[in-house]
């Protein structure tokens, strides 16, 4: 006697059971008991150190926002920036923010890629995002280029803590645009430019002694 296997095509039985179980309406609607939604617009959520506030941005290339846990009070951070265009928003150890995104969008691909920056903005109020370039002394400070009038620029430091902000270089009458600290903290590396002329053209390379 023979036997008769017969083969069922997979689509059909992984596709009826959930045809079957599907509930109508949003989905939004029919959460499980352990999730809440908290907000209705948003993406890249990044929660607090002290875990009472997310952070997270409206939509890619725009503004952030944070919602306080307890009061569900939703504050924008960046509407005081024309045209913010930022990717993502990340909180810092001391409760300040860390953004990513370009100064002014172009378009995707190259706004994603290569005009990407790295942004320091302040908890308080009203605070404007300043371009990071690097941390120092324990990640309490960090350096950033203060771009000037006529063309100038240059090397500057901010105290996280207290938000005193000082001028590493004072050198007024020309570009010195910051990059780098040594592992050691003592000294930065940076280059002496002029802004009329094209990316990538540079007159050399300064150390700034950072310990006294």
């Amino acid at each position: 006697m023979k036997s008769t296997l017969l083969f069922l095509p997979p689509v059909m039985l992984l596709c009826l059971p959930a045809e079957a179980q599907r509930k109508p309406g949003s989905p939004l609607e029919h959460l499980p008991r352990t999730m809440e939604m908290i907000t209705h617009f948003g993406e890249r959520a990044d929660s607090s150190p002290d875990n009472q506030r997310i952070a997270f941005m409206a939509k890619s290339f725009g503004d952030a926002f944070v919602i306080d846990l307890k009061t569900r009070i939703i504050r924008c951070l960046t509407c005081s920036v024309p045209g913010a265009a930022f990717l993502r928003i990340m909180h810092l150890a001391d409760g300040n923010y860390i953004l990513i995104g370009p100064e002014r969008f172009s378009d995707i691909r190259t706004s994603r890629r290569r005009d990407n920056e790295l942004w320091y903005l302040g908890k308080e109020p009203g605070s404007r995002p300043v371009e990071a370039q690097d941390f120092y002394d324990n990640d309490t400070k960090m350096t950033f280029t203060c771009y000037r009038p006529k063309g100038l620029a240059g090397v500057m430091s901010i105290d996280m803590a207290t938000g005193q902000v000082s001028d590493l270089g004072q050198a007024d009458s020309i570009y010195n645009e910051v990059e780098g600290i040594f592992p050691d903290g003592k000294y930065i590396a940076f280059q002496v430019a002029r802004a009329e002329d094209e990316a990538g053209v540079g007159y050399g390379i300064i150390l700034l002694r950072l310990a006294r």
